[in-house]
Order: structure tokens, then C-alpha cells, then sequence
């Protein structure tokens, strides 16, 4: 009797972890990897294309227009500041700031070169992903997510587009998250100018 009760635990946890091994192994397979670079500049080209992603319904290279007509009026208006001549729109209701590409301050503005998203926001990427959202999401999302890593629990993971600058490849799309959430989210041409993307 005592040997048919140590029996049944032991096959138990036998299958037991053979079923969570399946598991990890499926899960694995089912989800992207997510490459670990040391640098942002050595992860190399990705497939984002400004067309293909949005914030909010909003592309890489949209006008001012267009923007209107998605978002209406901004809260905010400041011309240049952060080092580049551009023009920075902000609205409240979204905590975000969208960066129009402008060579010079007397110059008019181009298309969309940067959209920023805060917490707390209900802006969206064309993915359905945004502040608050976890990692498992993302990985869902997308496919070729690049990481540094996890530094004090903050965790940054981006995508990058197909066009070289400077080491950077864009556009580029940059997620920060604390705690497996998503905090901030940019999607950004690293000060390039829109119309040169592809």
C-alpha cells in the first residue's frame, strides 16, 4: 500500500513537468525572440516602414493638416527648442508631442519626424499597443523586437526601420517600460527628414 501511494506522486510530478516543459517549448516557438544588442547602432536594419506604422492614426511625414484633421487644435505650439528648429506640437488630452521636421527656423515645416507618448494616454499604435500595455503584448504585436536589456527595471525594446543615418535606422519605433509595462512610447526618424524614408 505504502508503495502505491509513493507511485502515483512520483508519476505525477513526472508528467507534470514534462506538460510545463511542452508548454515553455511552445511558447517559444509561437513568439519572436527578442534580439539583445549592446548598442542601439549595431541591431541593424528592421522591417518598419513609415507607411506601415502609425500612432493614433498618424504616420512618419504626415502634415500639420492631417494631424488636425486626426487630433484637432494642440494644447501647445512652441517653435524650435530641443536642439532642432522643428516644430513642437502637444496635446494634453493625449499627454504627446508630435515634432514636425523644419531645416531652419524661418523655414515652413514639413511632415511629422517624431510622435512621443507619455503615460498616462489612450494614443494606440496600428497594433493596438500603448501605455500600459506588457511585454507578452508586444511580443504578440510584433515581430523583430530589439532590447539592451533590463536595467533597474526599466526595459527598452524597439524596431527599427530599413533606412541608415548616422547609425541609426529608421523610422524607429522605442518603447520604455517599468515593471513589464509600457511607460513611453516614440516613434521617431532620429532627426532625419521624413521625406527621405522609405
Amino acid at each position: 500500500m505504502k508503495v502505491r501511494f509513493l507511485i502515483v506522486p512520483a508519476i505525477l510530478v513526472l508528467l507534470t513537468g514534462c506538460t510545463e516543459d511542452e508548454q515553455s517549448h511552445e511558447n517559444a516557438e509561437a513568439n519572436p525572440v527578442i534580439r539583445i544588442v549592446q548598442d542601439i547602432r549595431e541591431a541593424g536594419p528592421g522591417p518598419l516602414a513609415k507607411e506601415e506604422v502609425s500612432i493614433g492614426g498618424i504616420h512618419i511625414g504626415d502634415s500639420q493638416d492631417t494631424v488636425r484633421n486626426i487630433l484637432g487644435e494642440p494644447t501647445t505650439i512652441q517653435e524650435g527648442g530641443g536642439g532642432t528648429p522643428f516644430v513642437h506640437w502637444y496635446y494634453e488630452q493625449h499627454n504627446a508631442y508630435i515634432s514636425f521636421y523644419r531645416t531652419s527656423g524661418t523655414d515652413p515645416a514639413g511632415g511629422v519626424a517624431d510622435i512621443s507618448v507619455n503615460a498616462p494616454s489612450s494614443l494606440k499604435t496600428d497594433k493596438n499597443i500603448g501605455i500600459g500595455d506588457s511585454l507578452s503584448s508586444m511580443i504578440e504585436a510584433y515581430d523583430h523586437l530589439l532590447s539592451s536589456g533590463e536595467k533597474d527595471g526599466i526595459v527598452n525594446i524597439w524596431i527599427n526601420g530599413s533606412r541608415e543615418d548616422e547609425g541609426f535606422y529608421n523610422p524607429q519605433l522605442h518603447f520604455v517600460l517599468k515593471n513589464d509595462r509600457i511607460t513611453h512610447y516614440q516613434l521617431t526618424t532620429n532627426l532625419m527628414d521624413p521625406d527621405k524614408l522609405p
